[in-house]
């Protein structure tokens, strides 16, 4: 994907695709610095993921999860995970993305929005790696 391609795709995951920035109201200066930090780590990290499956889905998951994070997404999808490509279905699945031959992995949007569902649903304090 050409530099200018990621920098747009970058900024709309920013602005009006998964985060939707644009929407959020400050007070003061120092608080929108500080969230649009944080926002811009949490778009970058959608957009990779989004551009990681797209360009290999068979690469293995733990590339780009954690060994806790991949246990957890087997515990939430009761299906074992091992490539990128079923990490990122698994996500999409908990908000109702169904893969098509025209769309077999989500965007940004969808992706955002199962990371939000799979946060949500999974109880880290209780999550033991042991049985």
């Amino acid at each position: 994907m050409r530099r200018e391609k990621q920098v747009e795709r970058f900024h709309y995951t920013l602005k009006s695709g998964a985060l939707q920035v644009e929407k959020l109201q400050f007070d003061d200066i120092h608080t929108l610095v500080n969230a649009l930090a944080f926002y811009s780590v949490v778009g970058w990290q959608i957009f990779a993921l989004t551009h990681a499956v797209r360009k290999n889905s068979d690469q293995s998951a733990r590339a780009v999860f954690d060994e806790s994070e991949v246990m957890l997404l087997q515990k939430v999808s009761s299906k074992k995970i091992v490539s990128i490509g079923e990490a990122v279905l698994a996500l999409a699945k908990l908000i109702g993305f169904a893969p098509s031959k025209k769309q077999p992995f989500p965007g940004v949007t969808v992706l955002a929005r199962g990371a939000s569902q799979f946060c949500l649903k999974t109880d880290l304090t209780s999550f033991s790696p042991f049985p």
